[in-house]
Formats: structure tokens, sequence, C-alpha cells
């Protein structure tokens, strides 16, 4: 089909859209109005058999008519169309490049995506090593300790034995006894008055001198015993050659509260921890029975309060 037009006036622009669509469909309309002029003006001609008597048909009139139709064609068909043309290409270009551009930026930050997450990736790895070399330094610790509280086992279990058989109750009585008889040369003097410099062994020899029968046995040592405490006297203990020495001092104990000097001072044989604390025991029972009966005289005899009778007295 032909888009026929009128030889007069100036073709009608159709609407113009920015759609592709829409521009091709003016483009054919373009063309077909041309075709519609050439038909008009020329007739039905063929091609390369134009003439000049056929062109002398044309008045000037019609001419004129003719180059201002087909001018008002390219000014308001042509030209918008081939600037739109151009205008859309040249935002295609803009539009294709800004992608690129952003295609390029997102690509960059993969990129550097990728480089952080390698970094990352070597920071675990590097942590994931210093966690089993501590594993490892942790557990080398582990088995040295194992094995010094294994060597400290053997040597325990060899003390052990070595106690086990020290405390054999033959051996072990043996000790105690060993232990009695070096007690048994001690003798242990309480109040003797205590001064910031004295002669003890002095005052001893002049105590034991002060006995009924007097004593001047040889001293092996004597000595000031526990801390010293403002307002206390610490007791006296006197290291004899025997044992025999000790029994007989304390056979004549007595006869120091005849005296002036040594009234308060009492003698008594040196004891055990356990022997003191039995010892203790005896003098608190004591206490009570001489507090309950203040009629009766009582004392402490080979490990037992006793009842003084007055013949005894």
């Amino acid at each position: 089909a032909v888009v026929s037009t009128q030889s007069t006036g100036t073709p009608e622009s159709p609407v113009v859209t920015d759609d592709f669509d829409s521009f091709v469909k003016e483009a054919t309309y373009l063309l077909l109005e041309i075709g519609g002029y050439s038909n008009e003006y020329l007739g039905d001609v063929e091609p390369g058999k134009f003439s000049s008597v056929r062109l002398n048909k044309f008045s000037v009139k019609n001419l004129a008519k003719f180059t201002a139709d087909l001018s008002g064609l390219l000014f308001y068909r042509a030209i918008p169309l081939v600037k739109r043309s151009g205008t859309a290409y040249h935002q295609s270009q803009i539009n294709e490049k800004s992608h690129q551009t952003e295609m390029i930026k997102l690509q960059s930050e993969l990129i550097h995506c990728q480089q952080e997450l390698n970094e990352s990736r070597k920071e675990v790895i590097a942590l994931q090593k210093q966690l089993i070399d501590g594993a490892e330094k942790s557990l080398s610790k582990v088995e040295s300790t194992v094995q010094e509280f294994t060597s400290y086992s053997t040597v325990l279990q060899s003390a052990v034995t070595q106690c086990t058989s020290a405390l054999a109750p033959g051996k072990l009585r043996a000790a105690i006894s060993a232990a009695k008889e070096d007690l048994s040369c001690n003798l242990m003097v309480h109040g003797l008055s205590e001064r910031e410099e004295e002669d003890l062994q002095s005052v001893v020899r002049e105590m034991l001198g002060s006995l009924s029968p007097p004593e001047a046995p040889a001293i092996e040592a004597v000595q000031r015993v526990g801390m010293r405490t403002e307002g206390k006297q610490r007791p006296v203990k006197i290291t004899l050659r025997s044992k025999d020495t000790v029994s007989r001092i304390l056979a004549r104990k007595t006869s120091l509260r005849n005296t002036v000097e040594f009234d308060r001072v009492y003698l008594s044989p040196d004891m055990t921890i356990e022997e003191r604390e039995a010892r203790g025991k005896l003098v608190v029972e004591l206490k009570r029975r001489r507090e309950r009966e203040k009629e009766k005289t009582f004392c402490i005899r080979r490990g037992a309060v006793v009842e003084v009778s007055p013949e005894d007295r």
C-alpha cells in the first residue's frame, strides 16, 4: 500500500517519541511520502527515461511548490529523525561507557574483596598454626610434667618403703627409748628469775648448791627454752652427764622451799610433748581436787593424782 499525500501544503508531522519502533515507523512514513511526491510530480516514468520534454511539464509554480514541500519534509521529518537518532546513539554510547565504568568498578571491588578474603585466610591459617604450636607445646609440657610426677612417685614410693621400714614397731620403740634416754639427762627448772644480762650457769650452780645436801655436778649445757615474753620467766634446761645425777637432784628438790632466793623454783624432769600433755591434764586434775577437798593434801606421783597422808607430809 502506498501512503498518498496531498500536493498542497506541508505534510503533517506524526507524533515524535523516543521509542525505537516509533522512529522506524516515522522513517518508513517519510520514504512513502517521498514516493508519493515523485508519483504526483513526475508521473509513471520508467527509471532512466527522463527527458527534458517530460520535465518541462512542470510549471514554475508547481516546481516552487514541490521545492517547498520537499524542504518542509526535510526540515520537519528527516532532520529531527537524524538528530534524535544521533542523540539516542550518543546517549547509548554514554550509557554503555557508564555501564562499562560501573562494571570495571564492580570488578575492582570484587578483586579487592578477593584480596581481603585471601588475607583473612592467611591470618586464619597463621592463627591455626599458632594454636597447633601452642597445643604441641602444652602437650610437651604435660608430658614433661607427667614424667616428673612419675619420677616423684617412684622416689616417694621408695621413701615410703624406707619410712615403713624405719617405722617398724621394734625400731620405733627403740627410737622412742633412745629419745627418752637423751631426755633423761635433762633437768627442767621453772620459776627461776630472768634478767637482761645474766650468768645463767653461775645462777644454776648456786641453786644446786642450795639443795640439802648440796649438789655440784658437771654441767654439760644450760639454756633458756622458748621465746622471750615480757612479764614471763622462761624455763631453764640443764643437761647433765648422767640420769642418775638428775634423779638424785629431783629427790632433793623440795629442799629449795626452805631457801630465800629459790623458794619459788620448781624442778622437773625433761619430757616429750605427749608426756607434757599428760602432765598438764594431771595438773588440772590436781587443782580441781585441791579446790574441792581443801582439808586434804594431794600431789602427783607416778603419773597420777594421789592423796598425801599426814605421816608423809
